[in-house]
């Protein structure tokens, strides 16, 4: 929900919030049940998908407790360029 993938798939098109949130809202619906929680698996190197996630959940602060969020660093993408770069070493 970030950014283009695989990369150089000119097919791909990313998507709005509101698909984004019902989307989410879905899962949550089917997932984050009474006893159920939620995996989410974000990363700076998907684009803009850790400010949309963080757009969702204050939107919707009740989801916070069924959410277990994965986040990796290692990797930055620029969202201008579409060019990645490979962190630390």
């Amino acid at each position: 929900m970030g950014r283009r993938w695989p990369p150089g798939d000119p097919s791909y098109v990313t998507p709005e919030m509101p698909e984004i949130e019902a989307y989410l809202d879905t899962v949550f619906a089917r997932m984050g049940n009474e006893d159920g929680v939620v995996m989410l698996d974000t990363a700076a190197a998907y684009g803009f998908s850790e400010e949309r996630l963080g757009q969702y959940l204050r939107a919707r602060p009740d989801r916070h407790a069924k959410a277990f969020i994965a986040t990796k660093w290692g990797e930055e993408f620029d969202v201008v360029t579409g060019t990645s770069t490979i962190c630390g070493g």
